[in-house]
């Protein structure tokens, strides 16, 4: 990775559920970081980017960019004017209730890729989509009776509106969940277990005592991650303590034995093998290499 970063930051957000419409002449955060939420980002002007670990996309007005705990990143303003978006973040637990066996509503942030997902929005629905993102934030503000069920009803609709862009738009779409797999029950289900890993991040995880924590069998275990996440639950362990550490390393002046610890490695040299081996660098060297 060649990128560089221009400050440390590290990001402490609400657990549930936000939505800010920010007009600025520069993004505030302007260091790779990560979230545990889920992100959508809704440009209203054309100078917003995103540099993530692999390249930057330009997030044009009219789109939206969808950032999942696995997309270490940061925002940038390039050009000219204030730079003008909305900002929407919220756990998965938070929607995830809305789902079912046959929509799926976080499905489009199930490719566990570090490549953000961007989606255009076309010419035609602008003004639809700018109508329920403003009534979102209004429900959001509010505290009429209903208000805060409105938020995930808007939530849920711009989701709907989100999947379908998704299907449409999409190159290389994820593992399609069926009937036959039980898609929303397998999605809920792999959900929850990432949020498991998340929270239990540092401590040994196997297969075998997830698949007991969540009383089904290790068969299962694995194939509702191959349906759901297209890999396995210990690459998934992997990628995310890979992911984190890159944060920590950047984010924070710990040591790399420390920050190995932190997720999930018993010593430097089993985590220092093990980030090598992902990156191609040292924890040290990746650390330097981006200042």
């Amino acid at each position: 990775m060649k990128q560089k970063h221009l400050s440390r930051y590290s990001e402490h957000l609400p657990d549930e559920f936000s939505i800010r419409h920010k007009i600025s002449e520069e993004t505030e955060k302007k260091n790779f970081h990560l979230h545990e939420q889920l992100e959508i980002i809704y440009p209203l002007s054309s100078n917003l980017y995103c540099r993530y670990e692999d390249g930057a996309l330009q997030v044009p007005a009219g789109a939206f960019l969808l950032l999942g705990r696995m997309n270490l990143h940061y925002l940038y303003k390039d050009g000219p004017g204030m730079c003008d978006r909305y900002v929407l973040y919220f756990s998965p637990n938070y929607i995830s209730g809305l789902s079912t066996d046959r929509t799926d509503l976080l499905h489009c942030f199930s490719g566990f890729d570090s490549k953000p997902v961007l989606l255009t929005v076309p010419e035609s629905d602008l003004t639809n989509t700018q109508q329920l993102i403003t009534d979102m934030e209004a429900a959001h503000e509010g505290s009429d009776y209903g208000s805060d069920l409105l938020v995930k009803l808007r939530l849920g609709e711009l989701l709907i509106r989100i999947g379908r862009l998704y299907a449409q738009q999409k190159i290389a779409p994820g593992p399609s969940l069926t009937a036959e797999t039980d898609g929303s029950a397998s999605a809920h289900l792999t959900y929850d277990i990432c949020d498991y890993i998340a929270q239990h991040c540092a401590e040994p995880l196997t297969a075998e005592s997830i698949a007991r924590t969540f009383f089904i069998s290790r068969t299962m275990l694995y194939r509702i991650f191959s349906e759901t996440a297209g890999m396995s639950p210990g690459d998934y362990i992997l990628r995310l303590r890979i992911t984190r550490a890159k944060d920590l390393l950047l984010n924070t002046d710990l040591s790399a034995e420390i920050i190995g610890g932190r997720v999930g490695y018993p010593n430097l040299s089993s985590f220092s093998r093990m980030f090598r081996a992902q990156t191609g660098c040292s924890p040290q060297q990746f650390r330097h290499s981006m200042h």
